[in-house]
């Protein structure tokens, strides 16, 4: 029996990882416990793989690892129970963070923050540390012994516990992938907060989404399965036409369905094939065999159709690349609007869309920037093909590589046996959506550049050079030109990608849109209630910060509250100037309110200038002095051109303009554009 060994700081934690993976795998390995004792180890490891709970752990305790053993740090999360107490503190709380040393209290609340509780301040505290910042509330994973006696009120949020992802690694590194749609597993996943991982990394997505991803995506018969020939998944067509209506066939082997001798031979030698024709139950089927080469389960599918439907749908069949799971599902007709701005961004797409051109799309985070990639795919010559995405900024930058150009056998420690393709060959005349390309390091930008060029790649450890044809739709929600100027992002590959500038106007620019989107949302949720006219009016002034996905975060809680009518009591919005508030850092609140304080008889003719040079930017245009003054007139607010440049100069001097050399014009800054809607909210109120 194959070993796992759990090494961790102390003898509780060593005894509650076991007890959870025990339960999980089921006497399928054997699981030694080892934990530190006056700074060491008291025995050496023996294992076949070896889980660290921490960094300080493994520094503490490597001297006692063979160097042949393979060693993966333990990915811990917090149980949804924990965490919805810290949910449920008010916006602009500040806790204490109690841990046991202050990199675990920084662990912690990065953590925190990561699964999605930005709306409070945490602030690291560990025994050695002595300032509290005069705080009354504490938040400790069961450390409650820990927190200092001024505090007044505990969240214990108990103990961490192991993330899926690291369960999920640890049973594919043992070939327990048939654990994984065990009702033990699956229980756990429920009840734990999982941790996020980009799509080309996403273990979760790829187990426990299938049966969602089946049955809304495919129209044909499909059943997955494991490369041991255990079935994962089904889904009703195939119920359908097999005819075992009632019976779950979950766990039983493929090969009883089939006792056709050449699918049992293709499905026993995990060989692909290619839609044969066979008889099940009097009717003509054609079945095709894929193997599981392109995902981290390595999930094998059996497609099943009815021979006189195949005809009828050959064009829907080729748009699922079920092989490789690389779906656009998303059309033009899927973006519900009726802003102007939105319309001519949605023409532009369309109008694009059956070029080849590289297509840049900027927009903040949750406006939609995906689902125009994937309408773009769809409406392109190559609809039928692999629409691939992958988050750059949350795949680790030593994985990026690979992920992107693949790897030949023995590239590295660790490398797969024959290689592995990447997302470039996966793409292969299909589409590739880089999201937030602004996080993608500026090694990897010269590779990218290379294949944008030549349109051929080389995969790590190898020199045979692979010809690609792949469009690339690229996405972020950061500033590119500033990037460029601090040295984080080619000049070179931004002119490449953005041959197609997309920039996706944010929900608070969209207020006609937000009853569709309400009513949309309802819908979609199944919701039944009616919003007050001014609960619709709140909520139209409301900023947005987490644009679409945050409105419809809205319309699950109206949901939730079960009351027929949604008046404006039953808002969870903050006011304008307190949500404005939490995306600001210290540093910048400081600069806009001495920028206030300095300009505070100008705050009219602050907001018009602003707001003149956001709109500019927005149509790719630029504005000089001149034109500033000739809009005020238009607009009767009757600003002279030497008001406007020193207005100018002390907005450049507070970091909110960028006024450029000779006839370039002026541009609003990030901080500009913070500015505008923090002194415009003030106003308001």
């Amino acid at each position: 029996m194959k070993t796992l060994a759990i090494i961790t700081y102390t003898e509780g934690a060593a005894n509650r990882y076991c007890s959870e993976l025990e339960v999980l795998f089921k006497n399928k390995l054997s699981i030694k416990k080892y934990y530190v004792v006056d700074g060491n180890l008291s025995e050496g490891v023996q294992a076949d793989l070896v889980l660290i709970s921490t960094y300080d752990v493994y520094k503490i305790t490597k001297k006692y690892i063979p160097d042949n053993i393979q060693i993966i740090n333990t990915n811990l999360t917090i149980l949804k129970s924990n965490f919805q107490k810290i949910l449920d503190l008010p916006a602009g709380s500040k806790a204490l963070l109690v841990n046991f040393s202050l990199s675990l209290a920084l662990q912690c609340i990065d953590q925190i923050y990561q699964l999605g509780a930005k709306h409070i301040e945490l602030i690291p505290y560990s025994p050695n540390l002595e300032e509290t910042n005069g705080l009354e509330l504490a938040i400790t994973p069961d450390e409650e012994k820990l927190v200092p006696a001024s505090v007044k009120h505990i969240i214990n949020i108990g103990n961490r516990v192991i993330d899926i992802s690291t369960i999920v690694y640890i049973l594919i590194h043992f070939e327990l992938e048939d654990l994984f749609y065990s009702p033990e597993v699956k229980d756990y996943y429920k009840k734990i907060m999982p941790l996020n991982f980009s799509s080309g990394l996403d273990m979760i997505q790829s187990y426990f989404c299938l049966n969602e991803f089946i049955t809304m995506n495919y129209r044909s018969g499909i059943i997955s399965f494991t490369q041991s020939g255990i079935i994962t998944n089904y889904n009703p067509m195939a119920e359908k036409i097999l005819g075992f209506k009632g019976e779950s066939i979950i766990g039983e082997n493929v090969l009883r369905l089939f006792p056709q001798p050449s699918i049992q031979e293709a499905i026993k030698k995990m060989r692909p094939l290619e839609k044969k024709q066979i008889k099940i139950k009097g009717d003509d089927i054609l079945v095709k065999i894929t193997t599981g080469e392109t995902n981290v389960t390595s999930l094998c599918y059996i497609t099943l159709e009815r021979v006189h439907e195949s005809t009828i749908k050959t064009t829907s069949f080729k748009k699922v690349s079920i092989a490789s799971g690389y779906v656009a599902k998303y059309y033009f007709s899927d973006i519900i609007t009726e802003d102007e701005h939105m319309k001519r961004v949605i023409q532009i797409s369309e109008m694009n869309a059956k070029t080849h051109s590289s297509v840049l799309i900027t927009g903040e985070s949750g406006t939609g920037k995906e689902l125009f990639a994937q309408a773009i795919h769809n409406a392109s010559n190559r609809e039928g093909n692999p629409f691939v995405a992958i988050n750059c900024a949350a795949v680790p930058e030593s994985l990026l590589e690979s992920e992107l150009f693949g790897y030949e056998e023995g590239a590295f420690t660790g490398a797969r046996r024959g290689g592995k393709k990447g997302l470039f060959e996966l793409a292969h005349s299909g589409t590739l959506f880089l999201d937030e390309i602004g996080e993608m390091p500026i090694g990897l930008q010269a590779r990218l550049l290379r294949v944008l060029q030549e349109k051929e790649i080389i995969r790590i450890g190898g020199d045979r050079v692979i010809g690609v044809d792949v469009r690339i739709i690229a996405a972020t929600n950061r500033r590119i030109d500033y990037l460029i100027k601090n040295n984080q992002f080619r000049l070179d590959l931004y002119y490449r990608l953005n041959v197609i500038p997309l920039k996706i106007p944010p929900l608070r620019d969209r207020k006609k849109d937000i009853p569709l989107l309400v009513d949309t949302f309802t819908k979609q949720l199944n919701a039944n209630f009616q919003i007050t006219d001014s609960a619709m009016k709140r909520l139209k002034n409301h900023y947005w910060e987490g644009n679409i996905r945050e409105l419809r975060n809205y319309i699950e809680y109206f949901r939730n509250l079960c009351k027929p009518v949604i008046d404006i009591e039953d808002l969870p919005v903050l006011s304008e100037v307190e949500v404005i508030d939490t995306f600001l850092n210290k540093e910048e609140k400081e600069n806009i309110l001495k920028f206030e304080q300095y300009e505070k008889d100008k705050i009219s003719d602050i907001i018009f200038i602003l707001e003149a040079l956001k709109n500019a930017e927005d149509s790719n245009r630029r504005l000089g002095r001149r034109s500033l003054a000739e809009l005020s007139r238009i607009k009767r607010k009757h600003i002279s051109e030497v008001e406007i440049r020193n207005l100018l100069f002390d907005m450049e001097a507070f970091q909110m303009v960028k006024i450029l050399k000779g006839r370039g014009g002026t541009v609003i800054t990030e901080l500009g554009l913070k500015a505008l809607e923090a002194i415009k909210s003030k106003a308001k109120d």
